[in-house]
């Protein structure tokens, strides 16, 4: 792949953020997977919560839904969002604007079955953010459906969905000693990507 005249940032920012979240778990980082992504309601009320980025597929980032909680209400209203990948390890910095959409029915299943079982669980009984009795009812009903299903498979509920974010601006960021960072904006352009090196 064709280098950029930044550095070893490449002109496809989508592999470029797949390297570097790669190096991040080869250094063994805590946080090589984990994001904050950023929604808004229709009226443009904010919300954000530290998230697992699932990896990218299909030219897009992968999240998941549970499409009752406040995320899910939230893209439903308004598909607008923005990610913050950060790897102190690395001492790297990403930020994403786009938009979401529902993945696929065969990524959301693929994605599922990958889940721990108690993670099946939590999302079939209940939805995110819903208002509890108290835990112990929470503990009682998660252990009546796995008995339900008698160690057999979860079903995925209708409700809960992978998401993509496809991307429309990325934001490289890395740290420098010096502190003449390297700062990035890869912003699309048509079928491509317009590149420029910012202060940092």
């Amino acid at each position: 792949m064709e280098k950029t005249n930044h550095g070893d940032l490449f002109q496809d920012p989508l592999a470029q953020f797949s390297k570097w979240q790669a190096a991040a778990r080869e250094l063994r980082d805590p946080l090589w997977n984990l994001m904050v992504l950023a929604t808004g309601s229709r009226t443009g009320t904010p919300a954000n919560r530290m998230m697992i980025l699932h990896g990218l597929e299909e030219g897009g980032l992968l999240f998941t839904v549970n499409e009752g909680s406040r995320k899910g209400e939230h893209l439903a209203e308004n598909p607008k969002v923005a990610l913050v990948y950060f790897s102190p390890t690395t001492r790297r910095q990403v930020r994403v604007i786009g938009r979401a959409r529902q993945a696929g029915t065969a990524i959301s299943d693929a994605h599922w079955r990958k889940r721990p079982r108690m993670a099946q669980l939590l999302d079939t009984v209940v939805r995110q953010g819903d208002v509890l009795e108290d835990r112990l009812r929470l503990r009682q009903l998660v252990a009546a459906t796995d008995d339900q299903y008698a160690g057999g498979e979860v079903p995925r509920p209708k409700y809960w969905h992978m998401y993509q974010l496809l991307p429309d601006e990325f934001e490289f960021w890395e740290q420098a000693d010096d502190r003449v960072h390297l700062r990035v904006r890869v912003t699309r352009k048509g079928s491509g990507w317009l590149t420029a090196i910012l202060a940092p």
